[in-house]
């Protein structure tokens, strides 16, 4: 198998095995799908006893386990909003599959819950609905596109109620609204209360990130609201990050430096100089993505790819966009300052 891109935020990869006629497992079209007390089966290899298979019912959704806060870097865009389950599973259960009784896949077993290191009778499975958003990313971009509201949120209970003079405790609270973000732009405040997305309601917070992770930037939603005890219902344009919203879709453009997880800029005179170069594009800045999955770090510049010699941040991204068209694997070859020439394998 080989890695197609890689998003720390959800603990999901798309990997790419080449083949044909592979037996393939059926999808659940939505997280609607799973219900409470609903039996599911969890199918892996704990403990190296492959294709084990245990069953248990969906004993919670939502939950929100801290599983991703130990890593600063991915803490940001950290999304949890998991199955639980007491189907049993163990350490090499992991990636496996959760299927509901039609045998569709309703989830990917990720965590267990235990102060052992074992199965305790809790279990933790990603919901098919974000597994099918990262990989479709992971698939078209080699990134996810996630966007952001641009909201802190509180959860509301009987005491959050009764101080803030709310008739209900069903939603999630608006506690901050960033400047410039999407919910600044749709007129949302602090004190609002939100309990749908797309007529989908949302009670806790895990749930409401992964409602918005389910969608990419530049879509609008359909936010229902409350405000002093009256419901809301507007449209938000969702950006990726804070500032302005664009009147149409962006337009790919030499500036435009994203391409596949990386950054990309012209090196300077001294760098060309200092490597002996006379053309190449630098990579600023990398995360997740395609050109990482290859092995490429910050720092490195490509020279040439497929033996073109590259002097446009524009030639890498038609280059990069043909071969991924055409399924073909190209050769990447460029210097690291200090460390002399190097290069890489990229596949499709």
């Amino acid at each position: 198998a080989r890695i197609i891109g890689t998003d720390m935020a959800t603990d999901l990869a798309l990997i790419k095995i080449e083949g044909a006629d592979l037996p393939t497992a059926q999808l659940a079209v939505s997280d609607d799908q799973v219900e409470l007390g609903d039996w599911v089966l969890a199918i892996g290899n704990p403990f190296d006893l492959v294709a084990s298979v245990t069953a248990g019912i969906v004993s919670g959704k939502g939950r929100n386990i801290n599983l991703l806060r130990h890593d600063v870097t991915n803490q940001k865009n950290a999304v949890e909003s998991f199955i639980q389950t007491d189907a049993a599973i163990n350490p090499g259960n992991s990636g496996g599959a959760l299927i509901n009784m039609r045998g569709e896949v309703v989830g990917i077993n990720t965590a267990i819950a235990t102060h052992t290191g074992y199965y305790s009778g809790f279990s933790f499975a990603i919901p098919i609905g974000l597994v099918r958003k990262v990989v479709a990313d992971l698939k078209e971009h080699g990134e996810t596109k996630r966007a952001i509201l641009g909201v802190k949120l509180m959860e509301i209970d009987s005491k959050v109620a009764m101080r803030k003079s709310l008739r209900t405790t069903k939603g999630v609270m608006i506690d901050y609204v960033a400047e410039h973000s999407s919910a600044s732009f749709a007129g949302l405040q602090a004190g609002d209360v939100i309990s749908a997305i797309d007529k989908k309601e949302v009670n806790t917070v895990p749930d409401f990130n992964a409602r918005i992770a389910l969608y990419a930037p530049n879509q609008k939603i359909t936010l229902t609201y409350h405000r002093k005890g009256v419901e809301k219902i507007i449209q938000v344009h969702l950006l990726s990050t804070v500032g302005k919203i664009p009147d149409k879709a962006p337009k790919t453009t030499e500036g435009d430096s994203q391409i596949w997880g990386a950054e990309l800029t012209l090196p300077t005179a001294t760098e060309k100089k200092r490597l002996g170069i006379k053309t190449g594009v630098k990579v600023q800045k990398i995360q997740a993505g395609k050109l990482q999955s290859a092995g490429i770090k910050t720092g490195f510049i490509i020279t040439q790819i497929d033996k073109k010699n590259i002097t446009l941040i524009s030639e890498v991204k038609t280059i990069l966009a043909e071969s991924k068209k055409n399924s073909k694997t190209i050769t990447i070859e460029g210097y690291y300052w200090g460390e002399g020439k190097a290069y890489y394998a990229l596949g499709w």
